[in-house]
């Protein structure tokens, strides 16, 4: 593969995973919940609080179904930390 391919289909991968997480975060029990997102060059990181542990579960759930690559994954009963690989 050419080094203009392997950049593209680099950039489709991140802008699959971002979307898909998107569709996750904008579903309406998420709505009242606390949610911290930031993106790096290698990974997205997300961390949701909740003292509602249907939610937590409701989003483990959501994340895991997806064909996503999880680089690191730390649950709490108040809280998730997920980094998902967007390369």
């Amino acid at each position: 593969l050419s080094a203009y391919t392997k950049k593209q289909l680099g950039f489709m991968c991140e802008s699959w995973v971002n979307s898909t997480l998107d569709e996750i975060l904008r579903s309406q029990i998420f709505a009242n919940q606390q949610i911290i997102r930031t993106s790096t060059k290698e990974a997205i990181k997300i961390r949701i609080h909740s003292v509602n542990p249907q939610v937590l579960d409701t989003f483990l759930n959501k994340i895991l179904n997806k064909q996503l690559i999880i680089k690191k994954l730390e649950l709490n009963t108040n809280f998730i930390d997920l980094e998902v690989g967007s390369k």
